[in-house]
């Protein structure tokens, strides 16, 4: 009878270790969840810095097409003001007192124009 008590002490034993190599094991499969977890999670967030970058570049990018446009109608629209002063000082010497009585008041709206147009 005591060899089959000794039996159930082995069967226990090799029970107990078998038990604790699968907790062995858990842990490790734990821990190496935890850094592919932790790696995924880094992944994750350079992605989202990587897409935020993106997307400020493509909105600088839209600004500076935005700027060039606006800078070149100022320009055409400087250069079309210079035509139309060149013209009115060129009226101004040919045309007469009376021509000029006449014309005054699209001079007005002339120098109207132009003090908007150098506003921008």
């Amino acid at each position: 009878m005591q060899e089959a008590g000794e039996a159930c002490s082995r069967d226990d034993d090799m029970a107990d270790g078998d038990l604790g190599d699968g907790m062995r094991v858990i842990d490790v499969l734990c821990c190496e969840l935890e850094v592919a977890h932790r790696y995924v999670e880094g992944k994750y967030e350079a992605l989202k810095i990587l897409q935020g970058k993106a997307i400020l570049d493509q909105a600088t990018s839209h600004t500076k097409s935005l700027l060039q446009k606006t800078e070149a109608e100022a320009t055409a629209l400087e250069k079309v003001r210079r035509g139309c002063s060149t013209r009115r000082g060129l009226f101004a010497l040919t045309l007469g007192s009376s021509d000029r009585e006449e014309l005054f008041p699209v001079c007005q709206q002339q120098q109207q124009h132009e003090t908007r147009v150098a506003w921008w």
